[in-house]
């Protein structure tokens, strides 16, 4: 039997179970499991790991995939980039062995490629957490420039109430990395000039639970086009199950 699972604080948010046993059902994987873990602190992932000897590989969801890094034996270059790792192989050839990677840069490139018009756009990235790295990092590689906005103004950030009209005007792709409108919290929505954006504008949500978070809605209603985290959701999936299957790693 081979065990994978999450691991955040709350996952009342995550349909990662949901997607993996859907698709260990639909492919005769019967080996398989997946479960959640929520945990307090990020130093309890030592004993969950030794405490369940068939774990093979964790997603990792907030507000873990920063600290998590620390606590990884080997880390690919794209997670050294982003200073993030939302997915960890674990192997237990010679004692246990924690291998971190981003699949989150898979699932927003492929989020990007439904959407072909923001190659000759400006974004604007809502927070600076661990998502929001692996953002910046395809955003980066795609050449397409870029301000973070956070709640505090630093010398990387503005501030959400420091953003000015001919900002919204000009970065027409918003992108929030924030959990501001995820489950159960779905009253909540990044503080924005909704009422700057229009029908050139392309709003993305990495949330997906709701489907439709207020901050998409504010956005449709002027015009916008809107994106959930659906397809980021499957995509980085499926690249943190082709990194737990792959037994060259």
């Amino acid at each position: 039997m081979q065990h994978f699972g999450i691991i955040g604080k709350s996952l009342k948010h995550s349909f990662s179970e949901k997607f993996f046993s859907e698709k260990f059902d639909r492919e005769n994987l019967n080996d398989c499991l997946y479960r959640e873990f929520e945990i307090d602190n990020i130093n309890e992932i030592a004993d969950l790991i030794k405490n369940n000897k068939f774990l093979r590989g964790l997603n990792v969801t907030i507000p873990y995939k920063k600290e998590v890094v620390a606590l990884m034996d080997f880390i690919s270059p794209e997670a050294v980039a982003t200073q993030a790792v939302n997915t960890i192989r674990i192997e237990r050839r010679n004692g246990i062995r924690l291998s971190g990677y981003n699949t989150d840069i898979d699932g927003f490139s492929a989020t990007l490629e439904t959407v072909p018009e923001t190659i000759s756009m400006k974004a604007l990235v809502l927070g600076n957490g661990g998502a929001a790295a692996a953002i910046k990092y395809v955003l980066h590689d795609r050449e397409i420039p870029f301000l973070t906005v956070s709640r505090n103004q630093s010398d990387e950030t503005i501030a959400f109430e420091h953003i000015s009209d001919a900002q919204v005007a000009e970065y027409k792709l918003i992108i929030n990395c924030t959990p501001a409108g995820m489950f159960p919290n779905t009253s909540e929505f990044p503080p924005l000039p909704y009422q700057l954006i229009g029908s050139k504008h392309i709003l993305i949500d990495l949330i997906y639970n709701p489907k439709i978070t207020i901050f998409l809605q504010k956005g449709s209603s002027n015009g916008a086009k809107i994106i959930n985290g659906m397809k980021m959701l499957s995509a980085q999936a499926e690249a943190a199950w082709r990194i737990w299957r792959d037994e060259d790693k």
